[in-house]
């Protein structure tokens, strides 16, 4: 009976086995402090957010922390994305609030409470984020009064089971520093496919008018589902955006680069959406970080429509400057996919440009990358109005990245080769490899050339090379 009461205890009482306990902050003040209450307001807000819409494996969320009265139903759009998947491990990274901090606090044992239970911290993995980080070190006064995590967790107990968190506060820190925390990332998302997410806890301007609100807010949208890090820091520095959790967004794009994934919006909302003041307003944004899924090849009409296009974005782009509009109503054709368009001249290549990101629908993308390819590849000098007669397009349309484990997965001739060291970065089409009879270990090699790096550079230990299939059709073999 003594063993019996013991047993109790302890379980009930993780610190008497000296484990700690992260108590809540903000329960009774962001969202209700009575379990009934709180599961039934989560679920609410769950069901008015929908059914799920994002297609691809969700490796991560941009998820806000305001209190739930006001950012709850921006929230739980991406709560709802992940409903019911397996994930063991949930990364939460919050801006610290309350506590100057330089680098970043870890909790890297026991459990974090909420009123709806306790989720045990990954100790696993909290350990090698501070291993290979040094900067991440375990302060308690970081996490002491903040919020920025503790909201994401009641809604994670509501939408997953079975899962444990790695909760990180993140103070100022360098761009190298985020870089490190991101190859960490990518290394333990490569060994536990499906089982791991990340969460970026961030909410955006702060008390301005709805109109101002809205402005800033659109702005920081676009540049983070373009990804465009650089754009995004400089508009944080000139005051043309606005975010508190700056730092857990750098870390998802760089991440969302890494991982070659493309970053979703599922929803934006301010605290006057909500019932709060019209005139001291503050800015929600939910969005998945998604690797994307593969898409059936295009119909022959969709092919010849997309050369249509670009055949007359070269043209009026090289004789008058001018960028024409489309009216494209096909559906596909309106899906964001990566593209390269691939100008040869005579048989010789002329210009090739593109991007490995869907950034754009896929109409507008061929329009910009034939733009590009035309008179801003580096490479060539702008093609003059007397050679559109002997130019001949190619569009290739890439499918997703994957990591190559074995070269041994390489068909010559279906798929192409990325290699990434750092900020070098080789891409080379399958197209190219058949053309020069490649075999798979000198496509390897040539990839690595492209990117500036030594040949055998795919076989170093930070190599990073993913192999893409892509679909290319030119008006040669469409005529």
């Amino acid at each position: 009976m003594i063993f019996v009461f013991l047993l109790f205890f302890f379980l009930s009482n993780p610190n008497a086995l000296g484990q700690d306990v992260k108590r809540p902050n903000v329960a009774g003040l962001f969202y209700p402090k009575e379990r009934k209450a709180l599961e039934e307001m989560i679920e609410n807000l769950l069901m008015q957010a929908g059914n799920k819409k994002t297609k691809g494996k969700i490796i991560g969320l941009i998820s806000p922390h305001a209190g739930y009265e006001y950012s709850g139903n921006v929230a739980a759009y991406g709560f709802t994305e992940i409903r019911g998947l397996p994930y063991k491990t949930v990364f939460i990274f919050g801006p610290s609030h309350h506590f100057p901090l330089k680098g970043a606090s870890i909790i890297p044992s026991g459990f974090f409470e909420t009123p709806l239970g306790r989720v045990e911290i990954d100790v696993q993995f909290a350990k090698r984020i501070m291993e290979r980080c040094k900067f991440v070190k375990h302060i308690p006064l970081a996490f002491e009064k903040e919020h920025s995590l503790e909201v994401q967790i009641p809604f994670l107990q509501r939408t997953l089971k079975d899962f444990r968190i790695v909760p990180i506060v993140m103070g100022d820190m360098t761009l190298e520093e985020h870089m490190l925390i991101a190859s960490v990332l990518d290394d333990i998302y490569e060994k536990n496919e499906g089982q791991v997410l990340s969460i970026f806890s961030t909410d955006l301007s702060h008390f301005h008018s709805c109109e101002t609100a809205r402005r800033i807010d659109t702005e920081t949208v676009n540049l983070i589902e373009k990804s465009d890090i650089r754009a995004l820091i400089e508009g944080l520095r000139s005051g043309k955006v606005e975010m508190c959790g700056f730092h857990p967004v750098i870390l998802s794009l760089i991440l969302s680069d890494m991982r070659i994934c493309e970053i979703v919006p599922l929803k934006y909302g301010t605290s006057a959406d909500s019932g709060g003041p019209k005139d001291r307003v503050v800015g929600y944004l939910s969005a998945s970080i998604t690797e994307p899924a593969e898409k059936p090849e295009l119909t022959w009409s969709e092919k010849k429509l997309l050369l249509k296009i670009a055949r007359t974005t070269l043209t009026e782009y090289v004789k008058k400057r001018n960028r024409p509009k489309f009216n494209v109503k096909e559906a596909r054709l309106n899906e964001k996919e990566p593209v390269f368009v691939t100008l040869t001249k005579k048989g010789e290549l002329r210009g090739c440009m593109g991007h490995t990101k869907p950034l754009f629908p896929l109409f507008q993308a061929v329009c910009e990358m034939t733009i590009n390819a035309s008179c801003y590849d580096p490479r060539f000098n702008p093609v003059l109005e007397e050679e559109l007669k002997d130019i001949e397009i190619e569009i290739s349309v890439l499918g997703p990245f994957k990591r190559l484990r074995n070269p041994e997965e390489i068909e010559i001739g279906k798929h192409g080769l990325c290699t990434v060291i750092g900020n070098h970065r080789g891409l080379l089409l399958p197209q190219v490899a058949q053309k020069f009879k490649w075999e798979k270990t000198e496509f390897l090699r040539q990839t690595c050339l492209k990117a500036g790096l030594e040949p055998n550079a795919y076989l170093h230990k930070e190599a990073k090379v993913y192999f893409f299939k892509a679909y290319s059709f030119s008006e040669g073999n469409l005529r």
